[in-house]
């Protein structure tokens, strides 16, 4: 048995060199495998190879020497188990055959018959393949050449094991050439030897640049001498270091990385080079400012926001002992609701923008913040004491109200920037950045409440006014339950004197605070949310209190009055405020033209698409319907006539300020004029004595209201009322009519 050709072969496969791809494996292979088919002692003069992939259970055919074509191609791919190199490959050992038998399972017509050898191919314990070598029928087995054709089989093993590494190793060429982290290699004399392309564009300097200098040309002087001997100190001790680190551009530029450094030793221990890492931070640090100047910064007006303002609020209070008080200013722009919702989100904007500009520069130094869809803030320190303090809020609430006064020009359009304004000021210990924060808002919400003044200031009697708010605002849920809520009832008379409806009042009767002014809790009930169940038990307790009257036929011959219902413009909006009405109505038995639903001026003004409508249904389902407190909004007086109302109501401030001369008498005059062109009813609210009743009557007026004919009255008294009233005109008609 000659192995000559086995000791030729191994100097020849070591020359292999070069880039290992699937095809240059094949030719490898096939080298090998030639030889095998030439050793005169074996013959055999076909073969095949097939690798393994133990993952997926198969073998695949890298190559072969004549095989039948229905062989190279049915036998491409083997599943473990199958056949005679299938069966080689799940029990690992080597396979002699010597002719075709069952176990031969892939078969053709007209294949002769022969026999094989089928050997696996090993890298120490693990299968890479399988090697099918075809000899003549009834060729015996010999150990000897078994022993030969497993070296052969060794051999393949090795060398699709080396395939396998430098694959893998240009696979990480590859990743490290083309990574986008800048990759440097230097010998253990700290020499750079290697750079990728990521690592050229991160320094600004070419490979050839760099070959043989240290890292130390990257150094930007922001590290202390102290940074470096620790970072390499842990090499030392670990083998690597990482952190963050600031290096030098070939332009000058010092930028942030995070570096990694790996010390690469041999099996004893040496260090043989140093491979370090760098990852770019500026995008992130660039993504982290993004992140910070949103988290702190307003989009709109780029000014602080709120959580920039509490962290400011937090550093003056802690240093306010030194610097005085902490004063926080609170203001908002009274109209931008209306400007944002006529005119749209980019005019809003164009608003903001122009408010923040203007209030540049008021505080030197100090803190300016947008704080909410229309809020902004001041803050700054005032030394000096309480007088001092007040003097100071004054002019800064002056310097602003200078800068706003003149309106804003947007698409053609002059806009107003009136605001209200609330202060509080404090200093630690005495108060913290949350509670100074709540007491400027509180002091602004009360601002907000009272016309004509020009800003609030937080003290005891305004906390003590919110807390008494505050308590009273819990109490409204209860207040219907507890029967607290009762109606009175305002009778309004016509031209003649007599009686033709009134309207319904609410009052609350606290048992704590006893009487509560529904100027007080009205606002308060609309603002908690409460209006609409409030709302709707006045409407029901009315239709309680007709049902009732009709009972005890408490008018007799007399007209039924018609009762007018002030219906809160949330009540108004709400989604099933008709359904409900109607409804109602239908379970008391009482027709809807009893009841008139007085809706306010300015209701129709903020919320017209939506108010229009639903009067424009309670309209059609008989309601009556009137306009009240005439003359205190700014609705148009163009889209009026839009608005299915059958009366308007004169708001009590004309009417006694007629008094005052001759023009306010004129302006009464033109409204009445003006609603009786437009086929409307004039109701005059407020008349408290003979002259105004008199005026009132000259101008036109349809009915009147107000305590010259009565005050507000409970059910029974407004029946007595009623029937007193009804017995004076009978006596008046009485006498009259015997002078006549």
């Amino acid at each position: 048995m000659n192995m000559n050709g086995v000791r030729d072969l191994w100097p020849r496969l070591g020359e292999v060199s070069g880039p290992l791809d699937n095809d240059s494996l094949a030719e490898i292979l096939k080298g090998v495998l030639e030889t095998i088919l030439h050793l005169p002692w074996l013959a055999t003069n076909a073969g095949g190879v097939f690798v393994a992939h133990p993952q997926k259970g198969h073998l695949e055919l890298v190559t072969q020497i004549n095989f039948s074509p229905f062989i190279a191609g049915t036998c491409r791919r083997v599943q473990y188990g199958h056949c005679l190199c299938g069966r080689v490959a799940q029990s690992g050992r080597l396979l002699h055959v010597d002719c075709v038998d069952e176990r031969h399972e892939t078969r053709y017509e007209g294949m002769s018959n022969h026999g094989h050898y089928v050997v696996p191919i090993k890298w120490e314990d693990d299968l890479l393949g399988v090697m099918v070598l075809y000899v003549e029928v009834h060729h015996q087995f010999d150990e000897n050449e078994g022993k030969v054709l497993e070296d052969f089989a060794s051999l393949m093993g090795q060398l699709i094991q080396t395939w396998r590494v430098r694959q893998d190793m240009a696979i990480a060429d590859m990743i490290l050439l083309h990574s986008n982290h800048g990759i440097i290699m230097t010998d253990s004399d700290l020499k750079i030897q290697w750079a990728n392309r990521a690592f050229e564009a991160i320094s600004g300097y070419r490979l050839n640049e760099i070959l043989g200098q240290t890292p130390g040309l990257l150094c930007s002087g922001k590290h202390s001498v102290d940074f470096y001997n620790a970072m390499w100190s842990q090499i030392e001790q670990r083998g690597y270091w990482e952190g963050e680190i600031w290096n030098r551009h070939k332009n000058g530029g010092i930028y942030p990385h995070w570096l990694n450094i790996v010390a690469l030793k041999d099996t004893e221990g040496r260090i043989l080079r140093y491979a370090g890492l760098y990852v770019d931070l500026s995008p992130i640090k660039a993504a982290q400012e993004r992140i910070h100047h949103l988290a702190f910064y307003d989009e709109v007006t780029g000014l602080p926001n709120i959580n920039c303002l509490r962290d400011k609020l937090g550093r003056m209070l802690a240093v306010s002992g030194e610097k005085g008080e902490v004063v926080v200013l609170l203001f908002s722009l009274k109209h931008f609701q209306e400007i944002n919702a006529s005119l749209g989100r980019k005019a809003g904007d164009a608003v903001l923008r122009e408010v923040a500009s203007r209030i540049q520069g008021i505080l030197q130094p100090g803190v300016v913040a947008r704080v909410g869809t229309d809020e902004f803030a001041m803050a700054w320190h005032s030394p000096g004491g309480p007088t001092n303090v007040e003097t100071t809020v004054g002019q800064v609430v002056r310097s602003l109200e200078i800068r706003l006064r003149s309106p804003f020009e947007y698409a053609f359009q002059e806009l107003d920037l009136v605001c209200s304004v609330g202060v509080a000021w404090g200093e630690n210990g005495d108060v913290e950045t949350e509670s100074l924060l709540k007491r400027a808002t509180l002091a602004l919400n009360a601002c907000k409440s009272r016309s004509g003044v020009s800003y609030m200031a937080y003290d005891l009697d305004l906390g003590r006014q919110i807390e008494h708010r505050h308590l009273l605002a819990n109490s409204i849920t209860t207040a219907i339950k507890s029967g607290e809520f009762s109606l009175v009832y305002q009778p309004q008379v016509g031209r003649d004197g007599k009686m033709t409806g009134a309207e319904v009042l609410l009052r609350w009767e606290n048992q704590i605070y006893g009487m509560i002014p529904p100027d007080f809790f009205v606002p308060l009930a609309e603002e908690r949310g409460y209006i609409i169940e409030i709302g709707a038990w006045v409407f029901e307790e009315t239709l309680r209190q007709i049902r009732r009257w009709r009972d005890q036929d408490a008018f007799g011959d007399q007209r039924f009055p018609k009762l007018a219902i002030n219906l809160s413009p949330l009540q108004l909006m709400s989604r099933n405020v008709i359904t409900s009405l109607v409804n109602a109505c239908d379970i008391c038995e009482e027709h809807p033209g009893t009841i008139e639903f007085e809706v306010t001026e300015s209701s129709m003004e903020h919320h017209f698409e939506s108010v229009s409508e639903h009067m424009r249904l309670l309209a059609e389902h008989g309601f009556k319907l009137a306009l009240d407190d005439f003359g205190t909004g700014h609705s148009s007086l163009a889209r009026l006539h839009q608005f299915p109302v059958d009366i308007l109501k004169i708001d009590r401030s004309f009417v006694v300020n007629m008094s005052q001369g001759s023009a306010h008498v004129a302006l009464v005059r033109s409204i009445v004029d003006m609603a009786h062109a437009l086929g409307l009813q004039v109701v005059a609210e407020g008349v408290e004595n003979q002259k105004q009743y008199d005026i009132l009557l000259k101008l036109g007026c349809d009915f009147f209201q107000g305590f010259f004919f009565s005050k507000p009255l409970g059910g029974d008294e407004f029946i007595a009322w009623v029937k007193q009233r009804s017995e004076t005109f009978r006596s008046q008609f009485l006498l009259e009519s015997v002078d006549g």
